[in-house]
């Protein structure tokens, strides 16, 4: 069996039922939305922003994927937990990944060079262009 295939299974899923006021229910749940559907995700995004789930549980529990996760996230004003000095780290693995790939970069150009000139032979004097210094032959007519 191909060990890099695995299969994630969750339990039964957990029911909660919630019981509230109709007049608070209206004002807590916009008019035409599925209400299960709306206490799911304020519910799931209070976990997030609390680090109590992760984003890619968060985009599981919520069927999206991570572009639709980003949208969500942002229509409901929570960014990205992101600071100067993360970009920073990343800004320097950049530059390392950078030099790396020009140092293999330079490899392979030196390696498919020196197999060029393994396999270059002169050519034969008849097709040699002449040398600077030679004068050249007269035509023959």
């Amino acid at each position: 069996m191909d060990s890099s295939f695995s299969v994630q299974c969750y339990p039964e899923p957990m029911q909660i039922t919630v019981e509230l006021p109709d007049d608070i229910a209206r004002q807590m749940i916009p008019a035409g939305r599925d209400p299960a559907r709306a206490a799911l995700e304020d519910m799931a995004v209070e976990a997030y922003r609390a680090h109590r789930v992760t984003e890619h549980q968060l985009a599981t529990l919520l069927g999206l994927d991570r572009y639709e996760l980003d949208g969500f996230l942002k229509q409901r004003g929570v960014w990205l937990d992101y600071s100067t000095g993360d970009l920073q780290r990343e800004v320097e693995l950049g530059q390392q990944l950078w030099k790396k790939r020009q140092q293999e970069l330079a490899a392979s150009s030196r390696t498919k060079l020196a197999g060029l000139l393994s396999s270059w032979k002169p050519l034969s004097k008849k097709h040699r262009m002449p040398a600077i210094d030679e004068p050249p032959k007269p035509l023959e007519i």
